[in-house]
């Protein structure tokens, strides 16, 4: 009776497999198996103009895989927005994209995160045969980058008719935060500096000012009130600060930043 059992069992788990081959072939033949490619802008005349974009993503959980084996191929990734969210302090996250020049004169451009949080911030890629390697996150004070901005800002030169693929590494000592990743021309990226500066300094400007103001009430008064505003306004006008990543401006350890 067993023996009976076990055939009919066999029995019925065969067409099973039959048609899981079919689906298995039919995926491959198709190209529905096949792992996502990364992804390629032409820059020629301006940055990516899509925002947010997609990118490649390998998450490196070892934290030990160089660029050769990232670049190799034989690791799988998958397609990500150019905003992603960190979700672990113990993942190197690699983003990866191709930027072309169709045009007939070099270009500038800067990929640039948006957000000082990340303690190694690294770009890659190939220029004269060899890798090109260069590093802004926290990890690098801001005198000793390339560009001595808050955010890890890289500049890029493409050639004419140059493909150059783009190899980003992040890792993040904060996690449950959100960055954004940008390739933009570089008077946009100035723009949008120099709006960001004026906002903060705006505010600066604007918190120092009441605070300032409630301390002169408070002595003139006599009114524990008016000290309450203005320990609240240092409180958070310091949190503030820390969280632009003003700071670092001042030579502040990355510890500190982040506390």
């Amino acid at each position: 009776m067993e023996s009976q059992v076990f055939s009919m069992g066999q029995s019925i788990l065969q067409p099973g497999r039959f048609f899981a081959a079919v689906i298995l072939f039919i995926m491959a033949s198709t190209g529905l198996a096949k792992t996502a490619a990364i992804p390629s802008y032409d820059v020629s005349t301006a940055g990516i103009a899509s925002n947010p974009f997609q990118v490649y993503l390998i998450q490196d959980e070892s934290r030990t895989l160089t660029i050769d084996e990232i670049a190799s191929g034989r690791i799988q990734g998958t397609l990500t927005s150019s905003r992603f969210h960190i979700n672990s302090t113990d993942i190197n996250y690699w983003f990866i994209f191709t930027l072309e020049n169709n045009s007939s004169e070099p270009v500038n451009r800067i990929v640039r995160f948006d957000e000082p949080f990340a303690d190694q911030a690294s770009i890659y890629y190939r220029q004269r045969g060899a890798w090109h390697e260069e590093s802004a996150g926290l990890a690098v004070p801001i005198k000793e980058r390339r560009v001595s901005n808050r955010n890890p800002i890289f500049p890029i030169t493409i050639t004419p008719g140059e493909a150059k693929t783009v190899y980003l590494k992040l890792q993040s000592n904060v996690a449950r935060i959100t960055i954004g990743l940008y390739c933009d021309k570089p008077e946009i990226f100035l723009n949008w500096e120099l709006l960001q500066t004026a906002f903060y300094m705006f505010y600066f400007g604007a918190a120092s000012a009441l605070i300032v103001y409630n301390l002169f009430l408070f002595f003139a008064l006599n009114e524990r009130l008016y000290l309450y505003y203005v320990l609240h306004g240092l409180a958070y006008s310091t949190f503030v600060f820390f969280y632009s990543g003003f700071d670092l401006y001042l030579g502040i350890d990355k510890d500190l930043h982040l506390f």
